[in-house]
């Protein structure tokens, strides 16, 4: 993850924020959506659902294989 990725995310309202990662490991890219939950220097944590106001499925990625990073703007999220 890049500086100026880092200083994007760590702007951005953790809890509330969806965030698209792009996540590179063993040479494959993944792109992952989820909810801002943490910011480290060292790691990002997103959540992909909670119940209860309790998250119940979580990854916390390493921040040397966060490759991309894109908050998605409330006008772009549609309800499920």
């Amino acid at each position: 993850m890049t500086s100026e990725q880092l200083q994007q995310l760590q702007g951005a309202s953790v809890g509330e924020q969806v965030v698209e990662l792009e996540v590179e490991r063993e040479g494959n890219v993944y792109q992952m959506v989820g909810v801002l939950m943490q910011v480290t220097e060292d790691s990002v944590r997103i959540a992909f659902s909670s119940k209860n106001d309790k998250v119940v499925d979580a990854l916390t990625l390493p921040a040397e294989e966060i490759v991309g990073v894109r908050l998605i703007p409330e006008s772009e999220i549609s309800q499920v």
